[in-house]
């Protein structure tokens, strides 16, 4: 297991740990808590999608990448 160090400001600090009091939490969860939902939430994506930009997960062929969805759209489009 790997250790983070987190190096806040001081004004930072002393905000989050009120909030984290607020909250009911120590300090130490709400930093953990606040952590997660960023890597959760604004992970940057390795692939994006060539139509409209998403994460993509499928890989074509030619070396484009595509979002599952945009795949099933055009899938169902070329049916036609």
């Amino acid at each position: 297991m790997k250790q983070l160090t987190l190096r806040l400001p001081d004004e930072l600090y002393e905000e989050a740990k009120r909030i984290a009091e607020r909250e009911g939490f120590s300090f130490n969860a709400f930093a953990i808590q606040a952590f997660n939902h960023y890597v959760k939430n604004y992970e940057v994506p390795k692939h994006k999608c060539f139509l409209c930009g998403e994460k993509a997960d499928l890989e074509l062929d030619d070396g484009r990448w595509i979002y599952d969805n945009c795949a099933q759209i055009q899938g169902e489009l070329s049916q036609r």
